[in-house]
């Protein structure tokens, strides 16, 4: 007898319920979703080139800069680290825009390293460099640029 009784009076309670909502009373409306990203103050203005490595990025600016973020295992970013913040998947990963150098008139991004040239000629190399690609006759990583040829 008990039994029955809470059964009839969940029944009264979902009738009630039911009798007393509408489908607009029990929806709820979900947050926008944003359209596009803010806007990074970093690149505001014209871009001369970009260049992108193994989930690496690189920016080179009109007045020479050049600025790159992203996965630095291999210290690929330049910045001269390699542990700046460490996601679950294990990856190294520098998420801000870092500027790298100056003088920088070409960029090229490999697997894992980043090879530029400056304004004066010069070549310059960093990152992965496990079979000698950096060209520096080792083959050590470098975490921030090298002079490969003067």
């Amino acid at each position: 007898m008990l039994i029955k009784r809470h059964f009839f009076a969940a029944v009264v309670v979902l009738f009630i319920f039911a009798a007393c909502t509408t489908a607009s009373d029990i929806y709820i409306e979900p947050d926008p979703i944003p359209t596009s990203a803010p806007p990074n103050t970093v690149f505001n203005g014209p871009i001369e080139a970009f260049a992108a490595g193994r989930e690496a990025s690189f920016i080179l600016r009109p007045d020479g800069t050049l600025w790159a973020w992203g996965w630095n295992s291999y210290g690929q970013v330049g910045n001269g680290q390699v542990d700046y913040l460490q996601t679950d998947s294990g990856h190294m990963t520098n998420p801000n825009p870092t500027m790298i150098m100056e003088n920088v008139a070409h960029v090229s991004a490999g697997d894992g390293h980043v090879l530029a040239m400056t304004t004066d000629g010069r070549l310059w190399a960093w990152g992965n460099n496990n079979s000698g690609q950096l060209g520096d006759g080792t083959q050590d990583n470098r975490f921030f640029p090298v002079l490969i040829v003067e």
